[in-house]
């Protein structure tokens, strides 16, 4: 009697378990989700442009000064120049001076979790069942990727893009009351990233769109509540260190083209992301298309002029992702259910609580992969930075102006700055000429008139990657010798110059003893 009574309570044990794992399939499914959105989003790898974030946000709050005159450059004339991300490089260097790597990447890790997470969070209050909803999400994680894989100023920009439209569809909705919170988003956003223009775009585009709606049903185009709070949201974005200078400066990516920096082109339609791409805008179009009533004008302006921003420039995939998200979402519902009926039968219980266990282990497996992530900014698993050259510098004492490759300036200048001055680096358009900014070119490429920079120019060292032309060129120029190479760069020094048999017989037995996994 006892042995039918213990199975009878281990047999209810058994039932009552799966009942409460069955209930718990979606909660648990969407728990993969965010982990796997975890996983991805705390993978971080060294950005070019990290390295001058870090030291120039020293520099501003060392001085407390935001304009700050350039010394890091012997070809910039040490003039002040415009540093439009001068707010999130002081943060990033606070992050940095008080918790080191691990820091900055839970500051970047928790932005993107916040992004996803209202991204998520709007679009089921937008009818879109909870599993469909982390479907999409997935999507917006493959487009967001590429600009959360690195420590960058546009991290802010994906967060004020999302809560301007945000405010732009409530607005749509009746509620215009919200577009007095883009004043203070916009004034503080021109001062963390230039990515500004991307906000007052979209309520610029949203202004005009509303004004010919307005027309076309014959009503009075102005609204005050509509066009004064736009208008004083424009108006903030002059309230930085330098006032109108920063527009010139914010309106030379439109105007300049720049065929060598992949990011500023257009989006490969038939690569990997393309596709990624191509699916999101197949999917949010159609259900425009296929909604039963009549998409709004303004929605749908706003809609086409995000949606093909990707197609002037691949770093616009992120906000295109997030904008045509938070527009459609009310309709990608509906279509959705059109298209994918629920089912109304109820599913096995068995299959529901092994989804559950599948989902819960997956996801632990997941969190615990993820935490070497958090204490780690890796470098690219074939470090083609220039280690060795720049250690031998450092450690022999060596001073002067060096002619380097675009993607080392930064790099060059945290480690050797201001003792060792860069021709060139990624303060391109803020600083640079474009005639200087040519010429670093063309020397790196080891093209056209290649050595203008070394012939015009008071430069004592050369550091070049050994990859390119450059390196042969300069090893068959006169006046000047090789003091050190590796399999990635390699460090010449003029003959002339005060430091150049030091450097070549340091050079000659200096041994790089492991390049590093990840930044001190």
């Amino acid at each position: 009697m006892g042995e039918v009574l213990s199975k009878t309570r281990v047999r209810s044990l058994l039932e009552s378990t799966l009942t409460r794992l069955a209930r718990l399939s979606q909660p648990c499914l969407i728990l993969l989700v965010f982990t796997l959105c975890l996983f991805r989003i705390s993978e971080t790898e060294v950005d070019p442009d990290l390295w001058g974030h870090l030291k120039f946000g020293g520099d501003i709050w060392a001085s407390s000064k935001a304009c700050q005159a350039d010394t890091y450059s012997y070809l910039s004339g040490e003039v002040l120049w415009i540093n439009h991300e001068w707010l999130a490089e002081t943060i990033f260097y606070l992050l940095y001076k008080s918790w080191g790597t691990t820091g900055l990447i839970l500051f970047k890790t928790g932005l993107s979790f916040l992004i996803l997470g209202t991204l998520y969070r709007h679009l089921v209050r937008s009818g879109l069942r909870p599993v469909r909803a982390g479907f999409l999400l997935v999507f917006a994680l493959l487009m967001l990727l590429p600009g959360v894989w690195h420590i960058r100023p546009q991290l802010f920009t994906y967060c004020f893009f999302l809560g301007t439209v945000i405010l732009i569809l409530r607005a749509e909705q009746g509620d215009l009351r919200g577009l007095w919170f883009t004043i203070p988003i916009v004034g503080l956003w021109a001062n963390l990233h230039g990515g500004v223009l991307s906000g007052l775009g979209v309520l610029g585009i949203y202004a005009l769109a509303r004004a010919l709606a307005r027309l076309l049903k014959r009503h009075s185009w102005f609204e005050w509540n509509v066009v004064v709070p736009i208008f004083l949201a424009f108006v903030a974005s002059f309230l930085t260190p330098y006032g109108a200078g920063q527009w010139k400066l914010l309106l030379q990516p439109i105007v300049l083209v720049r065929p060598e920096i992949p990011e500023w082109q257009a989006v490969p339609l038939f690569s990997p992301y393309g596709l990624v791409y191509g699916a999101l805008l197949l999917l949010t179009s159609a259900s425009l298309f296929s909604a039963r009533h009549r998409v709004s004008l303004t929605i749908f302006v706003n809609y086409t002029a995000i949606a093909i921003t990707p197609l002037l420039a691949v770093r616009n995939g992120p906000l295109m992702a997030i904008g045509i998200l938070i527009l459609t979402a009310e309709y990608l519902a509906k279509a959705l259910e059109t298209w994918i009926p629920s089912k109304q039968e109820v599913p096995r219980r068995g299959s529901q609580a092994l989804w559950s266990i599948t989902s819960i282990m997956l996801a632990f497996g997941l969190a615990v992969l993820s935490i070497p992530n958090l204490r780690c900014i890796r470098f690219p698993p074939d470090t083609d930075y220039p280690v060795g050259a720049v250690r031998l510098l450092k450690e022999s004492g060596t001073t002067g102006n060096l002619a380097v490759f675009f993607n080392w300036g930064q790099y060059v200048i945290w480690h050797l700055g201001p003792g060792i001055r860069v021709s060139i680096d990624g303060r391109r358009d803020s600083l640079y000429s474009e005639k200087i900014y040519w010429q670093n070119l063309n020397f790196s490429e080891g093209r056209d008139e290649w050595d203008t920079l070394v012939t015009n120019h008071d430069t004592h060292l050369a550091l070049v990657s050994r990859h390119y032309p450059i390196y042969e060129l300069m090893k068959g120029r006169p006046g000047w010798s090789l003091a050190y190479e590796d399999k990635h760069s390699a460090l010449f020094v003029a003959d002339a110059s005060l430091f150049g048999e030091k450097l070549k017989r340091i050079g000659g037995h200096f041994l790089l003893e492991k390049s590093p996994d990840c930044l001190p």
